[in-house]
C-alpha cells in the first residue's frame, strides 16, 4: 500500500511536468494553424449550434433553456467519454518509455487527465458565450457548487482510468466494448434530452441508476438552474468515488508489476 500512496503522490509531483509536455503536444498538433487549438472550440461550438437548434425545435422547447442544457452537457459529455475511451490504451502508447524505464504509471493518467482538462477548458469557452446570448447570469455559489462537482468527477475519472487501464492492457478487445458501451451512455443519458421529459418508472429506471445522469446532476444542473443542488446526486457521486478508488487500488497493487508483460 505503501509504494501506491508514493506512485500517487509522485504522479501528483508531476503535473508542472506533465502539463507542459501536453502544452507541447496540442503546440505541435495545430502548428501552422492560424487559431491553433481553438479550433477544438469552434468546432464544438458549430455541433452545439446545429444540433441545439434542431432538437429544440424536434422538442418543441424554449431555445433559451434547452441550449443551456445542451451546451454544458454536451461539454462535459465529450470531457468524460474522451477521458475513458483514451485511458484503455493509455499503457500500450507508451509501450517504450514504459519498456525503458521503471515507470510510474500513474504519471500517464494524471497526463490523460490535464490533457483533456485542457482541451475541456477550450470548449468550455463556449459556455459563457451561450449565457450571454441568452441573458442568464450566474452567481458565485452556482460556481462554487460546479467546482465541487468538477472535483468529484476529476476524481471518479481518475479511477476509471486506473480500472480501464488495465483491464484494456490484459484484454484489448475491451476497448471495443467500451467505445460501444458509451454509444449507449450517450442516448440513455439526459444530454441530447430533458430529464423531465420522464416520469414515474421510465425516470427512476433510466436516471437513478445511471451514473452519467448523477455526474451531470452535480456539475451542469447548478450552473442552469437557480438554487439547485441536487444533494441526492451528491452523496451518491461521492460514495461512487469510494468504491471506484477502493477497486481502482486493489487492482493496481495487484497487477501492477504485470502491465509490462501485457503491453
Amino acid at each position: 500500500m505503501s509504494n501506491i500512496i508514493l506512485d500517487i503522490f509522485e504522479g501528483i509531483k508531476s503535473i508542472k511536468f506533465q502539463t507542459y509536455i501536453v502544452f507541447l503536444e496540442l503546440k505541435l498538433r495545430y502548428r501552422r494553424s492560424i487559431i491553433g487549438p481553438f479550433w477544438i472550440t469552434l468546432s464544438t461550438g458549430i455541433l452545439i449550434g446545429s444540433i441545439g437548434l434542431i432538437f429544440s425545435q424536434i422538442f418543441n422547447l424554449q431555445n433559451n433553456y434547452y441550449f443551456l442544457h445542451f451546451s454544458v452537457g454536451m461539454i462535459l459529455w465529450l470531457f468524460i467519454s474522451s477521458v475513458i475511451t483514451e485511458s484503455c490504451n493509455i499503457f500500450v502508447e507508451n509501450e517504450r518509455i514504459i519498456k525503458n524505464e521503471v515507470q510510474n504509471y500513474f504519471k500517464f493518467l494524471i497526463k490523460n487527465i490535464l490533457k483533456n482538462l485542457i482541451i475541456f477548458s477550450h470548449n468550455f469557452l463556449i459556455v459563457p458565450i451561450v449565457f450571454f446570448l441568452f441573458s442568464t447570469k450566474v452567481s458565485i455559489i452556482q460556481i462554487i457548487c460546479f467546482l465541487i462537482g468538477m472535483l468529484l468527477l476529476i476524481l471518479i475519472l481518475i479511477g476509471i482510468q486506473v480500472i480501464l487501464s488495465i483491464f484494456a492492457t490484459r484484454f484489448r478487445d475491451f476497448m471495443m466494448v467500451i467505445t460501444s458501451l458509451l454509444q449507449v451512455v450517450y442516448f440513455v443519458s439526459p444530454i441530447l434530452w430533458m430529464p423531465e421529459l420522464l416520469t414515474g418508472k421510465k425516470k427512476f429506471l433510466i436516471l437513478e441508476f445511471n451514473p452519467i445522469y448523477h455526474l451531470l446532476e452535480i456539475t451542469r444542473a447548478p450552473l442552469i438552474k437557480v438554487n439547485y443542488f441536487n444533494f441526492e446526486s451528491f452523496y451518491i457521486c461521492i460514495l461512487f468515488v469510494i468504491s471506484v478508488w477502493i477497486f481502482a487500488l486493489i487492482l493496481y497493487s495487484k497487477y501492477k508489476n504485470k502491465i509490462i508483460y501485457w503491453i
